[in-house]
């Protein structure tokens, strides 16, 4: 895993390089516009930010981020501040910001939020996944129901019992085969991401 750390604290630095030390590749630079020379040249799977309530710079920088063609576009950006407001929270969440750490910082939380918030787009894409998923099974079951009466009708001609049971499981197996073929990928996907995360997670 490679982090981009952004934060004008040489202490700063030298602490979160002995938190994550060991677990990730770190690059840490002391500005913002080091912090997008190296998001134009690299590919990090998550940005590391300093901040505190009122720098505006901050989070157009994280605008320029979600906005533009970096590959970080997608990636999880996590703040790290010593102070926390809730309006402050807002407007950092509508800026594009994943995650906001408080300071003192805890090892572990660092950790567990950075691998956690890391795996963005894998998340986005699964949460895409389920929507498509979602829309697709309410649409199959509007269309169950909408032509249930003649499927019935057409399996109650069946004069033999177990004819008529086996023709009304083919055709109640039949709507989550067609999800599966339609959107197949993304079912797949879904239905094995706890497999997906790292184990320290």
């Amino acid at each position: 895993m490679h982090v981009l750390y952004i934060d004008p604290s040489s202490i700063s630095h030298k602490i979160i390089r002995r938190m994550l030390q060991g677990n990730m590749d770190l690059t840490m630079v002391s500005n913002l516009d080091e912090g997008m020379l190296n998001l134009s040249k690299n590919d990090f799977d998550l940005v590391l930010l300093a901040y505190e309530s009122g720098d505006d710079s901050v989070l157009d920088f994280i605008r320029e981020i979600r906005s533009g063609d970096l590959s970080a576009a997608d990636k999880g950006v996590v703040l790290i501040t010593t102070t926390y407001t809730g309006s402050m929270a807002y407007k950092a969440m509508q800026a594009g910001a994943n995650d906001i750490i408080v300071k003192p910082l805890d090892p572990e939380t660092l950790l567990q939020t950075v691998n956690v918030q890391a795996m963005a787009p894998f998340i986005n894409e699964v949460k895409r996944d389920h929507c498509s998923l979602t829309i697709m099974s309410w649409h199959l079951g509007h269309r169950y129901y909408e032509y249930s009466p003649d499927l019935n009708r057409l399996v109650s001609g069946f004069s033999d019992d177990e004819a008529r049971a086996q023709m009304q499981v083919l055709i109640e197996d039949s709507i989550p085969d067609l999800a599966h073929s339609r959107f197949g990928e993304a079912f797949v996907r879904t239905r094995s991401v706890h497999v997906q995360f790292p184990d320290n997670i």
